[in-house]
């Protein structure tokens, strides 16, 4: 639906310029729950080296087919990384936590701490809410319904400094989708 969508993109270089800020191109970027490729394709065109995790198979082969270059692994990122400890400088995690169990979430965060090398950076974005909640999302004939764990600011900065990240910028606006939610995101460095 907006995946691919040219205004997406548009609100995607934002993030992306604030991360650019923090990360040096050429550096090794874990993007967890890559989906379709969009937010990899956009970092392997600054010129990081993308390593590309998503659960579905299907998914991933879909950003295969587009010729977003990256390395693939099919992983589900509530369970340990298959990755040695202080192998990434940086892990873009852009509308993934908001689909982790917040009884779950310390699991994954710790998860990229142990993976990011020393002072590697983090960038994470999630929904602003206060609680669990369903999204609906028609398209055409279809009625979609999507599942999402939304966070306070508080809520939000206190789980990442108890998984060892320190808050080096923050800022909150609009989704493009202005209907459903806010946006909460961060640039985080590893605090070791």
């Amino acid at each position: 639906m907006w995946v691919w969508n040219p205004a997406h993109r548009i609100e995607l270089g934002t993030q992306a310029k604030k991360f650019l800020r923090f990360v040096e191109s050429g550096a090794k970027v874990l993007v967890p729950g890559a989906g379709v490729g969009r937010d990899t394709e956009m970092l392997t065109d600054e010129g990081f080296e993308c390593t590309a995790l998503d659960i579905s198979a299907e998914i991933l082969e879909e950003a295969k087919s587009r010729g977003v270059k990256a390395t693939y692994i099919v992983h589900d990122i509530r369970k340990r990384l298959p990755f040695a400890s202080k192998s990434f400088d940086a892990v873009y995690s852009d509308s993934v936590l908001e689909h982790i169990p917040k009884k779950e979430v310390r699991k994954v965060l710790n998860e990229f701490h142990r993976v990011l090398r020393p002072r590697g950076i983090l960038y994470a974005g999630v929904k602003k809410g206060d609680g669990e909640i369903y999204y609906r999302y028609d398209v055409g004939n279809k009625k979609n319904r999507r599942f999402y764990i939304t966070y306070d600011e508080a809520e939000f900065h206190k789980i990442l400094a108890e998984s060892g990240f320190v808050l080096l910028e923050d800022w909150e606006d609009e989704h493009m989708d202005k209907q459903t939610h806010q946006w909460l995101a961060g640039i985080f460095r590893k605090n070791s």
